[in-house]
């Protein structure tokens, strides 16, 4: 299910939404679903690629996924007026027999957190709500590759300065797995949105969304 929203700043959101259900954990890799989406938002354009991926296993197990890069193109002198900013919630759950227990870990502002979120947070590993930040620089793990392949020989933006004018950023929760003691299963609905650098907030809380609805 996909959901669209316009921002008045202008920026641009897509709501993913999806559930995750596997089998067991290095094999061989097949993606399917693929979507690629570009918005022309005017100054900027928005593209997301999202796509499942099944991973087969020697033993015979199998994996299921879903991931998504998300990236945006702009002329050279604004591409640092831009940032992708991601919002999460729902949970990670395992049954055990009749029980069910919410032991899937997630590192987000820079605290290993139980991933079971009521209401919308920040996803972001530290204080600064770009997704591809760091203590070091908010756009250090954007991405950029000079053929525009989400899958080919990127580089990270910290590692050296970009010789494109089109950033991205990849994101997955990960998978699950079913082993005959523990099923493992994800309920987990997404928010990517881009929104002008300036109006981000450099440090915030993961549950200071008030940037996002001004």
């Amino acid at each position: 299910m996909f959901t669209y929203l316009i921002f008045k700043k202008p920026a641009f959101c897509r709501l993913l939404f999806f559930i995750v259900f596997s089998m067991q954990a290095h094999g061989k890799v097949t993606y399917f679903n693929e979507q690629l989406e570009t918005y022309d938002l005017g100054d900027v354009n928005f593209t997301t690629y999202l796509y499942d991926f099944k991973v087969n296993f020697s033993d015979g197990a199998i994996n299921y996924g879903t991931s998504l890069y998300s990236g945006f193109e702009t002329s050279f002198s604004d591409l640092f007026d831009y940032s992708i900013v991601q919002f999460v919630k729902g949970c990670a759950y395992s049954n055990v027999g009749n029980e069910t227990f919410h032991n899937r870990l997630h590192y987000n502002f820079e605290e290993t957190k139980v991933l079971k979120y009521q209401s919308y947070v920040i996803d972001s590993g530290d204080f600064d709500p770009s997704l591809g930040s760091t203590s070091s620089g908010r756009y250090d793990l954007y991405r950029w590759e000079k053929d525009r392949n989400f899958r080919g020989q990127w580089s990270y933006v910290y590692e050296a300065s970009p010789k494109d004018n089109f950033l991205f950023t990849y994101s997955t929760p990960g998978t699950v797995s079913k082993t005959a003691r523990e099923v493992q299963n994800m309920s987990l609905r997404y928010e990517t949105c881009l929104f002008y650098t300036d109006d981000v907030p450099k440090r915030t809380s993961s549950n200071d969304l008030s940037f996002k609805s001004n």
